[in-house]
């Protein structure tokens, strides 16, 4: 009840909080990582530097925020204690089943196949990729869309943080690649944050959403 008080009584916290997230990740995603990350020649430190560089852009400030400005238990908020009872768990579980499926078949008609991507670092490579989704889903559906959901309904709340979840990609993207690879890919990352999205609300907890994140990512790198 504090925390939805809050967020209702100071909304500009919130927005404030957003805004200076995105200003530190553009720079982060760009300047840094062309002074930093493109000059780690060693794998495993170039993965545990941009991971811990992500947990304090993207998960040290919202512990921060939901501790002092919500004053609410970060666990708690988040939906990383609520428990699953067997129907979300069957929910989810047929969700993202037919969400990977979906992938997979679309993947084989494009041409591409299974195991493209094979080389000594690979687990290093899906460890790191499970790391980094769960770092964004605690600021997004965690954070982001609880907070947006105590000011609109869910479905405007859950759109406007699929198209901000897809945002923090583009300063990367057309960072090293120009502007005409974000206009391809974005639309893959706004249905799949839509849909974990949906399976935050479904069942109430985050778990489902970073494990669909987590082995959607895996599956990305494994083509």
């Amino acid at each position: 009840m504090a925390s939805l008080l809050a967020t209702r009584q100071n909304p500009w916290k919130f927005w404030v909080f957003l805004a200076g997230f995105f200003a530190i990740w553009v720079l982060r995603a760009t300047v840094i990582y062309s002074l930093a990350d493109t000059h780690i020649t060693d794998p495993l430190a170039q993965q545990a530097f941009s991971n811990a560089i992500k947990a304090l852009v993207w998960v040290v400030p919202v512990i921060i925020y939901l501790w002092y400005v919500d004053h609410t238990p970060p666990a708690l908020a988040l939906g990383l204690t609520t428990p699953l009872n067997r129907q979300s768990v069957l929910l989810s579980g047929a969700v993202i089943a037919i969400y990977l499926l979906g992938i997979v078949v679309f993947q084989r008609l494009g041409g591409q196949m299974l195991g493209a991507t094979n080389h000594p670092l690979l687990a290093l490579t899906l460890v790191s990729t499970v790391v980094s989704s769960f770092f964004e889903e605690v600021l997004f559906r965690g954070f982001v869309l609880a907070q947006l959901r105590r000011m609109v309904r869910f479905w405007p709340a859950n759109v406007l943080t699929a198209c901000l979840f897809t945002l923090t990609h583009w300063p990367n993207w057309v960072w090293t690649h120009g502007w005409g690879y974000p206009l391809v890919h974005s639309g893959a990352i706004l249905i799949l944050a839509l849909v974990l999205g949906w399976l935050v609300r479904a069942t109430n907890s985050l778990w489902p959403s970073i494990t669909l994140h987590s082995l959607n990512n895996v599956l990305a790198s494994l083509y």
